[in-house]
């Protein structure tokens, strides 16, 4: 275990970085595992093998980063700082990818967890792969009483895939878990929405990509909704007024207002008029 100074030329195996970091400035180092734990950290400026977060940080050098990195076990990663664009990412049973920033390749597997922004925030990648048992928080702070369509990335959470978002690590049995979290007006508090109109539709924008992958049948299929966290005047909102869609560039969560008994009694009572005045008709023509 390493707890401070450098490691220099190549080696195999696992590092573990016990405390107050390592500055890794040798190239030629690849081959092994960093694990960073609990108060450590890493300069990963001129490394270009694989890390492992379970607790750590990396100091810098993340931004030109190109080789793996692992969050699992408690290690997290707020993109919001430094983005690892040319790095490949597994969030890992236990790990946290948060913040707004651009990854390279990523994938989600079981216990992981992704929560776009510090606040409603946009997750780039250029490719995305979900497994089951995977979770995403979607944060929704405004949504303008349904008057003007709220923003991706600005009014609620969104991940944009530019190449292919994969599905195939996803089933009916085996769904990704997406979390719906209301914030109030300040965008760092939980609570209810402060301008929401229930009975106005609103879409939002939970992937969009540019091709997608390993599925088939209804999207819904591959998600489970969890509202409990989604609430205004003091209420959850009902998962059964949201719906997910697949609309070949985004999978879009939508939500569409249930009438109140009052207004199904009025539509009944409609129907029953029109079906009375279409026998009426119908009998003063024979």
């Amino acid at each position: 275990a390493y707890k401070g100074g450098s490691i220099q030329g190549a080696f195999s195996g696992t590092v573990n970085v016990a405390s107050t970091g390592v500055a890794l400035v040798d190239g030629a180092i690849s081959g092994g595992t960093i694990v960073v734990g609990t108060g450590a950290s890493v300069d990963v400026t001129s490394y270009t093998g694989a890390i492992r977060l379970t607790g750590g940080s990396v100091s810098q050098g993340l931004g030109g980063f190109s080789g793996t990195l692992e969050l699992a076990d408690g290690g997290s990663l707020n993109l919001t700082a430094e983005s690892p664009a040319s790095a490949t990412i597994l969030v890992a049973d236990g790990g946290v990818l948060s913040g707004t920033g651009t990854v390279g390749a990523a994938t989600v597997a079981s216990g992981g967890l992704l929560a776009p922004g510090n606040s409603p925030g946009l997750q780039t990648y250029t490719t995305l792969s979900l497994e089951g048992g995977s979770a995403y928080d979607l944060e929704i702070q405004s949504t303008y009483a349904g008057l003007i369509p709220p923003v991706a990335g600005t009014d609620y959470d969104s991940v944009a895939v530019t190449g292919q978002l994969d599905l195939s690590g996803l089933s009916s049995a085996n769904r990704l878990l997406l979390n719906l979290i209301s914030l109030v007006a300040d965008g760092s508090t939980t609570g209810d929405l402060a301008d929401f109109d229930p009975s106005v539709p609103l879409v939002f924008d939970v992937f969009t990509y540019g091709g997608i992958t390993g599925y088939t049948g209804s999207i819904e299929d591959y998600f489970t909704l969890d509202t409990t966290q989604l609430t205004f005047n003091g209420s959850a909102l009902s998962g059964a007024n949201f719906s997910l869609v697949d609309t070949g560039t985004a999978i879009q969560l939508q939500y569409s207002p249930i009438p109140e008994p009052s207004t199904y009694g009025l539509i009944l009572g409609g129907l029953a008029l029109a079906g009375a005045a279409v026998r009426r008709r119908r009998k003063n023509a024979k």
